[in-house]
């Protein structure tokens, strides 16, 4: 997890990238540091790195840029597939075995898959049993492959402290605001 020493790091590369109007205060560190200190120190200094060297804004990160720069990363480093892989992999996996014969026997063996994901998404559609390679059923999968892949992207960019939220809410609980100040470590 991202260090206090990782984020003054993190604020001084982009002070020495120059960026302009770029001026971290104490409390912006703090508040840096409540909000990242959830991502692992390498992660988060390439997300910087991959922000810095992609980005075609002249201004410095923010904190959601930097969450989704590190979300991004994260599923690179998972093998999430982009969408033509997925639907390459499901035409892949036809019936979800792969088949052959040596010899004289026939050797079955489950098929495996690029990334979890895939496979659940092609299930969604009704893979293997009613699933038809045509158009339609592709446009299908990418459309639900985009959504996917995007409930993914956001739930790595959530803060820890909002979904703790959004589950004691499920569950009938509330967390009081000043636990969640508490757990955000936010100046007051």
């Amino acid at each position: 997890m991202a260090s206090a020493n990782t984020v003054g790091k993190i604020l001084a590369e982009i002070v020495l990238c120059g960026f302009p109007n770029f001026n971290p205060t104490p409390e912006m560190t703090q508040v840096w540091i409540a909000y990242l200190s959830d991502i692992d120190d390498d992660l988060l200094m390439m997300a910087l790195r991959h922000h810095v060297s992609t980005s075609k804004s002249a201004w410095a990160p923010s904190i959601p840029e930097l969450r989704a720069a590190a979300a991004h990363l994260q599923t690179r480093v998972n093998g999430l597939p982009d969408a033509f892989e997925a639907w390459e992999d499901v035409l892949n996996a036809k019936s979800g075995e792969r088949v052959w014969l040596e010899g004289n026997v026939i050797v079955r063996e489950e098929y495996r898959w690029k990334h979890p994901l895939v496979k659940t998404v092609a299930q969604q559609l009704g893979w293997p049993r009613d699933f038809i390679n045509d158009s339609v059923t592709r446009a299908h999968f990418l459309k639900a492959w985009d959504v996917a892949v995007a409930k993914v992207m956001e739930s790595h960019a959530e803060i820890p402290e909002v979904e703790r939220y959004i589950e004691a809410k499920r569950s009938g609980k509330a967390l009081p605001i000043g636990q969640v100040m508490d757990a955000l470590e936010v100046t007051k």
